[in-house]
C-alpha cells in the first residue's frame, strides 16, 4: 500500500508506562458489572482486578458437621437413671469394679471372676422412652453378683500406680548396607487432574489465590490482567509516512475541533479506489495500530470476540437494537446521514451555563435506558474502558478525572451517565436501518479524544461499510463486532454504501470539549470566565496558554511510540 508502511513498536515500554498514570478514586473504587460473562474472549473477565473466587470454608472439626447415625451412638450419652457421669478417679474405679446389681452363684475360680468383671459392660436399658434421634441400645445381660471371697481376691490383684507412665524409648535405627542389586522402586503415581466441576473450581480458586499473592509482591501496576496485556504484543503496527496529526486544525484553546468544511469522501468502494485510496483489509481478528509520520498513536482497531459466547453476544445486541428501533419515536433523519439516531448523556455547549442532560421525550428516554442497562451493552462498555486504559492510559486518566469532577459538583452530581463503567459522557445509537455516514467531522467533541465506534448487523464488510478517512487516504474494512478508536474531531470520516437488502447499526461513545473546558474553568460559564480574567487582569496570560495548550495536549494524548 502506498499510504501505509508496516513497522514495529516497543510494546513493553508502553505497558510499563501504564503504571505511571494513577486512577482517580471514582475509577479505583468502581466494582465490576454483576452479570457473569464468558471466559473465552481476549478481554474475557469483567473485573480488571485479579480477585480470585473464594473457596468454600474448610471444616476443621468433625463436630461442626451433623453427626451420622453411627456417630450418634458415640456422641450421645447412654440412657441411665444417674443425673451425670463423672470422670473415673481412683476411688470411683474401685467402685465400678466392685459394683454389682444382682446375686449370682459362686464361681469356682477367682480368675474367671476377675476376667468377667473387667470386660467392658454395656449400660442397662432405660425405663424411659428413648429419644427419636438416638439409636436404641441393644439389651445386655445383668452383671453377676460378686461374693465376699471373690471381692477380697480381686482387691489383692488390683494395683493402681501413683506415678505417670514413662514415655516409650526412642526406636533404634539400624542401617544395613545392601550388597546385592535390589530392584528399582516403582515410579510414583502421576497426580490426576480434577475431574468433577467442584474439584476443578476449587483447584482454579487455589491457583488464582496463589497468583494474586505472588503478583502483589511484585513491583508492577495493578488492575490489568496478563491475559489482556499479552494481546498487545500480537498487534500489527503501521505508520503513515504522509500524515502528521499536528497538521490538522482544532479550535481555540484546543478544547474542540475545527468546524471548517471537509473534503467530500467517495460513497462507494470503487470510487475510493479510483481516487487513489488504499483499501485496508481487516477481518477483525487482530488488533491494528496506526501511527503518523512522527510515530504518534492516532488510530486503534481493536479485535472482535470470535468465541461462541462473543458471537452470540453480538447477535443479541443486534436483535436488541432492532427491537428498540421499532419502539422509538424516530421523526426524520437525525444522524450524520440518511438514517435515524438517538443519543443520551451530558453536554455543555456555548448556550448553557452548566452541563446538562440531552433532552429526549419520555418514550425515547426509556428506549435508551433499556439499551444502556442491557447486560451485553454493559459488558462491552466495560471492555472498552479496559482497552482504552491499555492503549492510551493518559487519555483514560483524563476522562475519568473529568467524570469525577462532574460527579462531585452540586450542579452536575445527579446527572445520569450512559454507562457506569465508561468515562465517555455521550453515547449515540444509530438505528439505521442502513447506517452509512456522510463525510463529517465532529467538531464539538474534545479535540484530542479518541471516540469509540462499534458496528452491528448482517452486512458484507468486504464490499461496504468501510471507514473512509480522506486525510489518511484509507478505506478500512470494518466488520461487525469490531471497534475503532480515532479522533473524530480532527479526522473527517465517512462510510461506504452497503447493499440495499443489508442492515447496519452502530453505537458511538464520545465526550464534548465543552465539558473539559468547564472543568478547566472551575465551573464558570464563558461569561463568568471572561469576567474573572478581566477582574484579575489575566486575559493576556490566558491567551498565551490557549496558544500553548494544543501542543501540550498533543504530547499527552497522542503519545510517541518508540
Amino acid at each position: 500500500m502506498r499510504n501505509l508502511v508496516q513497522t514495529t513498536a516497543n510494546i513493553g515500554a508502553l505497558q510499563a508506562s501504564i503504571g505511571n498514570f494513577e486512577q482517580c478514586s471514582l475509577r479505583a473504587n468502581l466494582q465490576p458489572p454483576a452479570p457473569p460473562v464468558d471466559t473465552l474472549s481476549d478481554l474475557s473477565e469483567l473485573s480488571d482486578d485479579e480477585t480470585p473466587a473464594h473457596p468454600p470454608p474448610k471444616t476443621f472439626s468433625r463436630l461442626r458437621q451433623p453427626p451420622s447415625s453411627s456417630e450418634l451412638r458415640v456422641l450421645s450419652p447412654p440412657p441411665s437413671n444417674h443425673h451425670s457421669a463423672r470422670p473415673a478417679t481412683r476411688s470411683t474405679r474401685k467402685k465400678l469394679v466392685l459394683k454389682a446389681q444382682k446375686p449370682s452363684p459362686p464361681q469356682s475360680s477367682s480368675s474367671s471372676v476377675q476376667s468377667r468383671n473387667f470386660h467392658p459392660q454395656k449400660p442397662r436399658a432405660s425405663p424411659h422412652k428413648a429419644s427419636s434421634n438416638v439409636v436404641p441400645h441393644c439389651e445386655t445381660r445383668p452383671i453377676p453378683r460378686v461374693t465376699p471371697a471373690q471381692k477380697q481376691s480381686s482387691l489383692q490383684e488390683i494395683h493402681i500406680s501413683n506415678s505417670l507412665p514413662l514415655p516409650p524409648p526412642p526406636p533404634a535405627f539400624h542401617f544395613t548396607l545392601s550388597t546385592t542389586d535390589s530392584e528399582p522402586s516403582a515410579p510414583k503415581k502421576r497426580r490426576t487432574k480434577p475431574q468433577t466441576e467442584e474439584a476443578i473450581a476449587k483447584a482454579k480458586a487455589k491457583k488464582n489465590a496463589y497468583r494474586t499473592r505472588r503478583r502483589r509482591l511484585e513491583s508492577r501496576f495493578h488492575g490489568l490482567k496478563d491475559s489482556w496485556l499479552k494481546h498487545m504484543h500480537n498487534a500489527r503496527v503501521y505508520m503513515l509516512p504522509n500524515f502528521d496529526i499536528t497538521d490538522t486544525r482544532c479550535g481555540v484553546g484546543g478544547w474542540r475541533g475545527s468546524s471548517s468544511n471537509v473534503y467530500e469522501a467517495p460513497h462507494t468502494l470503487a470510487e475510493a479506489i479510483a481516487q487513489g485510496f488504499d483499501e485496508f483489509e481487516w477481518d477483525g481478528n487482530t488488533t491494528v495500530v496506526f501511527l503518523d509520520r512522527n510515530r504518534r498513536f492516532i488510530v486503534l482497531l481493536r479485535k472482535k470476540d470470535n468465541s461462541p459466547a462473543g458471537l452470540a453476544r453480538q447477535e443479541r445486541m443486534t436483535t436488541k437494537l432492532k427491537e428498540e428501533a421499532g419502539r422509538a419515536l424516530l421523526k426524520g433523519k437525525m444522524g450524520q446521514g440518511d438514517f435515524n439516531a438517538l443519543r443520551d448523556g451530558l453536554v455543555h455547549n456555548q448556550g448553557t451555563h452548566v452541563p446538562s442532560r440531552v433532552f429526549n421525550n419520555q418514550t425515547n428516554t426509556r428506549v435508551l435506558q433499556r439499551i444502556f442497562s442491557d447486560e451485553d451493552f454493559v459488558y462491552e462498555s466495560h471492555q472498552t474502558d479496559i482497552a482504552l486504559r491499555m492503549w492510551n492510559p493518559a487519555l483514560h486518566q483524563a476522562l475519568w478525572d473529568v467524570r469525577e469532577a462532574l460527579s462531585s459538583q452540586p450542579e452536575t452530581e445527579d446527572l445520569p451517565w450512559p454507562y457506569e463503567h465508561s468515562p465517555y459522557t455521550l453515547t449515540t445509537v444509530n438505528f439505521g436501518p442502513q447506517t452509512v455516514c456522510k463525510t463529517h467531522r465532529d467538531h464539538a467533541d474534545f479535540a484530542f479524544l479518541m471516540s469509540v465506534l462499534k458496528a452491528f448487523g448482517p452486512y458484507d464488510y468486504r464490499k461496504g461499510g468501510h471507514i473512509v478517512l480522506p486525510t489518511l487516504r484509507l478505506a478500512i474494512q470494518f466488520p461487525q463486532g469490531a471497534e475503532a478508536y480515532f479522533p473524530t474531531a480532527r479526522l473527517p470520516h465517512a462510510n461506504t454504501q452497503i447493499a440495499p437488502h443489508e442492515t447496519r447499526y452502530s453505537v458511538t461513545s464520545y465526550s464534548g470539549g465543552g465539558l473539559f473546558e468547564w472543568c478547566y474553568r472551575g465551573g464558570l460559564s464563558k461569561t463568568g470566565w471572561l469576567d474573572y480574567l478581566a477582574k484579575y487582569e489575566k486575559a493576556a496570560e490566558e491567551a498565551e496558554l490557549d496558544r500553548e495548550r494544543p501542543a501540550l495536549l498533543t504530547d499527552r494524548f497522542f503519545p510517541v511510540w518508540t
